[in-house]
């Protein structure tokens, strides 16, 4: 794989090894980045605690923890594309590096064309899907509202029919304002306010499904389908896939938990009203977790989906891209320490199988296995 090649090749002194069982936080593991440098596309980006930046790499010399590269000492390594290098001049003037903020960095510099036309293409759309959301969600939340202050939806029908759906749901609005103790126009910008911040959880079904509500399932679908594939295939390959399969069963799980106490604000609305936006940043808090926690999977489910229905060689070589920079808890978000073994298990199959991957029966389906991915990086933004 390139990412041995690199490593076999890179100066050493320019590297930074750590050796340790899992990141303490969020922030020492570091955001995964849709870099277009095909040597990065395992890295994560973190801050170096002093306003600097550096690059987390893999080690796929003997798989004994991660290389820390300073961004500055990158270009004696490798020659970073145009694209990752406004990427990175965006990122270092930000006043946070975390995964949403991340998210909005990268597509407006993909809108650009610096990742390409289809690259632009895809960002444009996922922009444009996030304002279609938000005005869903509005929609959804303000026919809620509406049903509170007393119009069922057999009288709204009927209202609608009749030609009176205005006046009535003037009326509705207007007693939940009262009840709030607010005026029609801050109700409705209190709505508007709910609405953007809920943007990216959506709604449960039926209502619109936002971008993480809908990551979380392809997690769980993903880390389902791994461990399904793992009970067919005996040896390292087997434990590995199973190793995958558990750690995005653990983070489904952290994230549905999340996302529970989101729907029960947004559900339970008439409170959730009267507290806003005085209540915003818990939405924001548990937005930024949510991100977090699923940050590193859109890698995990494009290299898996992109190898279903090809020869069981390439769904092998797909784990070598999704294992040595598997998204693991970290301590601080696994206080019950239900994910100490996973993680365990994953750094000693690193150090046995770490050159595995490089092993492969058919490297003209591997390589047709890494193109098809090119383009399901992209698709994977509108995940």
């Amino acid at each position: 794989m390139a990412g041995l090649g690199l490593a076999q090749q890179v100066r050493t002194d320019r590297l930074r090894g750590f050796d340790t069982p899992r990141p303490a936080g969020f922030a020492e593991r570091g955001v995964a980045v849709a870099f277009t440098t095909p040597a990065l596309a395992s890295a994560h980006l973190r801050s170096d605690g002093r306003g600097r930046l550096e690059v987390v790499l893999p080690n796929l010399i003997d798989g004994r923890g991660v290389y820390v590269v300073p961004w500055p000492a990158l270009g004696e390594i490798m020659a970073p594309t145009v694209h990752d290098r406004v990427l990175h001049q965006e990122i270092v003037v930000a006043p946070s590096l975390d995964p949403e903020r991340l998210r909005l960095l990268q597509l407006r510099v993909m809108a650009r064309g610096l990742a390409g036309a289809d690259a632009a293409a895809v960002a444009e759309t996922a922009l444009a899907a996030d304002g279609r959301v938000a005005t869903a969600v509005n929609f959804a939340l303000m026919v809620q509202l509406i049903h509170a202050g007393g119009v069922t939806s057999a009288e709204a029908l009927e209202a609608a029919e009749n030609g009176r759906a205005g006046a009535e749901y003037k009326r509705a609005l207007g007693s939940v304002a009262a009840r709030l103790g607010v005026g029609a126009l801050e109700l409705s910008d209190r709505i508007a306010s709910l609405s953007g911040a809920a943007a990216a959880f959506g709604l449960p079904e039926p209502g619109p499904a936002g971008r993480l509500r809908r990551l979380i399932a392809r997690v769980e679908q993903t880390a389902t389908a791994i461990a399904d594939w793992a009970e067919a295939e005996a040896g390292d390959h087997g434990e590995i896939a199973r190793v995958c399969g558990q750690a995005g069963a653990l983070a489904a799980t952290r994230a549905d938990a999340i996302l529970a106490g989101v729907d029960h604000r947004l559900d339970d609305l008439i409170p959730t009203l009267r507290a806003w936006p005085a209540d915003k940043p818990r939405l924001d808090q548990a937005r930024l977790r949510l991100a977090w926690l699923l940050d590193g999977w859109r890698r995990v489910i494009v290299a898996w989906e992109t190898a279903r229905g090809m020869p069981r060689p390439v769904q092998r070589a797909a784990l070598g891209q999704i294992f040595p920079a598997l998204p693991l808890l970290p301590e601080k978000a696994d206080p019950s320490g239900e994910a100490l073994d996973v993680s365990g298990r994953h750094r000693r199959l690193m150090r046995h199988c770490c050159r595995l991957f490089d092993e492969m029966d058919n490297p003209a389906a591997v390589a047709e296995l890494i193109r098809r991915m090119e383009r399901a990086k992209l698709d994977a933004e509108l995940l």
